[in-house]
């Protein structure tokens, strides 16, 4: 599994973000220690969000395989977030986006005023090899998904999902992340060894 998310590369603690961790609310908490740590070099939310974007990252590679999933070719968005995180391909082999939302209040219902405004919009322009992305129904249509809210609150509020967004986007929230992970133990145990060689790597380069 190859990680393209900066979060692996600005000296955060990977090893003791994950060592241990077989639940979400564990994670989570941990996610939460290591944000207060240090900053002065790295601020609170930016750590939160791109602690949790890089978590994004490893849980869709993870399970592109899951018929339930099956997103292939999962890229975070590099240089400047408009609204989308990353983009991939569904099991449909078409273009999807995913915006990624970390928050503390497991229990909140995000609204289209907590950043998910721009979303719809940015997904239709295309940016680099992607597309501009189709918005399918995918629950009356029986498809997957183009478009995905992966959040660590316990999801949409019913208005922004059912209307503003008209039940076109998949979302991940706190619970349906949990019933993915908590007690995998193969799951976690993936986590960790793809840290581990992410730190062999890089002992290996400062050795040179």
């Amino acid at each position: 599994m190859v990680l393209e998310h900066h979060f692996k590369n600005n000296k955060a603690d990977l090893k003791g973000l994950f060592d241990g961790v077989t639940k979400f609310s564990q994670f989570t908490y941990r996610l939460e220690k290591y944000a207060e740590l240090d900053t002065d070099r790295y601020p609170r939310d930016q750590f939160l969000g791109d602690g949790f974007e890089f978590f994004a990252e490893l849980f869709f590679k993870h399970f592109k395989d899951s018929p339930t999933i099956g997103v292939h070719e999962y890229h975070p968005l590099r240089g400047l977030d408009n609204g989308v995180d990353a983009y991939g391909i569904n099991m449909n082999l078409k273009h999807c986006a995913f915006q990624i939302k970390y928050r503390s209040n497991g229990s909140q219902l995000l609204t289209a005023e907590d950043g998910l405004n721009s979303f719809m919009a940015e997904s239709s322009i295309p940016v680099d090899k992607w597309g501009a992305i189709e918005r399918v129904d995918y629950l009356r249509n029986k498809v997957a998904p183009t478009l995905f809210i992966f959040t660590s609150a316990k999801g949409l509020h019913w208005y922004t999902e059912t209307v503003k967004f008209r039940g076109l986007v998949k979302v991940f929230g706190r619970k349906e992340i949990k019933q993915y992970v908590d007690d995998n133990l193969g799951f976690w145990k993936s986590i960790n060894d793809i840290i581990d060689t992410l730190n062999l790597n890089t002992q290996q380069k400062v050795s040179k």
